[in-house]
């Protein structure tokens, strides 16, 4: 059985030769911000350059994160790089993501573009992809301390509120059973 100290080796090992390399090399927009990350399972091929919300902004998170743990020196990744990437995305879905209405759009293009992930169904599908924004631009409003992300973050948080209580609050592609309440 392995200890502390050699799990969390094999953790940082395994984030430093298999993890990072493959998203830092093959998953970044340098050119539009945000992350691809619609692969195949073997990781072998980019099968869309969609960008769904939510992955962006869980991305936004794990890059600022990543940035913080290596400007403690617990990992060994270039946080600048990553600090500016996640700033990237941050702008990306600032730009495109965020609907007239307040809510987030589920689903972009490579570009930007809003895309209906059903048809006929409406940008806003899943206040899923409005939570996970929250979380990046919290992160990275730490990390950098940019206090007009925060603020996003926290006009963001309270339209999501606002959806729950008013019933409002759509959760495709899972959506919430009869009887239940999200």
């Amino acid at each position: 059985m392995l200890g502390e100290e050699s799990l969390f080796e094999f953790y940082r090992d395994h984030a430093t030769r298999v993890l990072l390399p493959f998203w830092m090399s093959r998953a970044l927009d340098e050119s539009n911000g945000g992350v691809y990350t619609c692969f195949n399972n073997e990781g072998t091929e980019l099968v869309s350059r969609d960008k769904y919300t939510w992955s962006q902004g869980r991305f936004v998170w794990v890059l600022s994160r990543l940035a913080s743990l290596c400007n403690r020196g617990v990992l060994d990744e270039d946080a600048e790089r990553c600090l500016e990437h996640a700033g990237k995305t941050v702008r990306f879905l600032r730009t495109h993501a965020i609907l007239e209405n307040g809510n987030c759009a589920f689903l972009l293009s490579e570009t930007g573009e809003k895309k209906e992930s059903v048809p006929g169904h409406g940008f806003d599908t899943s206040f899923y992809a409005d939570c996970f924004v929250v979380l990046g631009f919290s992160e990275y409003a730490r990390v950098a301390m940019d206090a007009e992300v925060l603020e996003a973050a926290l006009s963001l948080y309270d339209r999501v509120v606002a959806r729950l209580r008013s019933g409002d609050a759509r959760s495709e592609p899972y959506p919430i059973p009869e009887g239940y309440e999200p």
